[in-house]
Parts: structure tokens; sequence; C-alpha cells
């Protein structure tokens, strides 16, 4: 978690931005996913068909979550929140994958 040195919409629209760009320039997406994820949920259609994953990366102060069904990176600090767009296919592809392989 970066510093916490402005107001609580500050820092959650920080955190939110530095997320999405991370996911952008992730080169191990892998290991991505087994360290910093502390939760999927995977998003289905009413027949089971994958559609997305939530991914719950901070609970501690903002809580940031990335939505792949949008590709969007979302948090929620009391009663403030943001979402911010990322670009990175191969996330979804990935969890698309786990989510069929179990």
């Amino acid at each position: 978690m970066r510093p916490f040195n402005s107001t609580t919409k500050q820092h959650l629209v920080e955190e939110c931005i530095a997320h999405a760009k991370d996911l952008e320039s992730l080169e191990d997406i892998q290991s991505y996913l087994l360290n910093q994820v502390l939760d999927t949920r995977y998003i289905t259609d009413s027949k089971k068909q994958y559609l997305g994953s939530e991914l719950l990366i901070n609970y501690d102060g903002p809580s940031i979550k990335i939505n792949t069904l949008y590709n969007t990176v979302e948090g929620i600090f009391g009663l403030d929140t943001f979402a911010t767009h990322y670009k990175n296919d191969q996330i979804d592809e990935i969890l698309e994958l786990k989510f069929n392989h179990n």
C-alpha cells in the first residue's frame, strides 16, 4: 500500500489509478494473481458460463477490487467510491481458463 498523505477521496483515487497502471504493465500475471489477490469471485450467467471475475486486492484502508468483466479497478473508502479502466485482457483469459478447469 502506498503512503497515506491526502484526503480519503484523493487516497482512494491515487490507489485505484496506481493499481490500474500496475495491471497494464504486468509481465508476470501468474505471480501477481498468486501474491496480490486476496479473494476471487467468478461472474457467470444463468448457464454458469464465465463472464468475468472480481479480484479483491486490498481491504485495509480503501477496499480495492479488479473487475475483469468491465476492465475496471474499483475502490471504496468510507463513503467515497471511484473506478478507473485498465487495458489487460490476459488477466481475464487466465482466470477464465482457471474457472473452466475447476
